[in-house]
């Protein structure tokens, strides 16, 4: 599922935004939580796995927020007027 909201974000024009995000899930929360899991809770492989696997949950999570949340007919009107303006056919 991670892909297909990524996707959806990417061709949505967010790319800025799904790079905040994603930097910020894996690497202010993800990693910070396997490395406590890991080594300071002593859980090992499993910890640092489980802390990674937060983080893409997170991500996945805020992603889908921002597709259940978008007024797809404003980002269909403004998408139509990208075209228009860059040598679209009009109908």
């Amino acid at each position: 599922m991670r892909y297909c909201d990524a996707g959806v974000a990417i061709g949505g024009g967010w790319q800025a935004l799904v790079a905040y995000i994603n930097l910020c899930c894996y690497y202010i929360f993800g990693l910070p939580l396997g490395f406590f899991l890991g080594f300071v809770l002593h859980w090992g492989l499993q910890g640092i796995w489980a802390g990674m696997l937060c983080g893409t949950a997170l991500q996945t999570w805020i992603l889908l927020y921002m597709i259940w949340k978008t007024d797809w007919e404003a980002e269909a009107a403004k998408a139509s007027e990208r075209l228009q303006l860059w040598g679209g056919e009009e109908r």
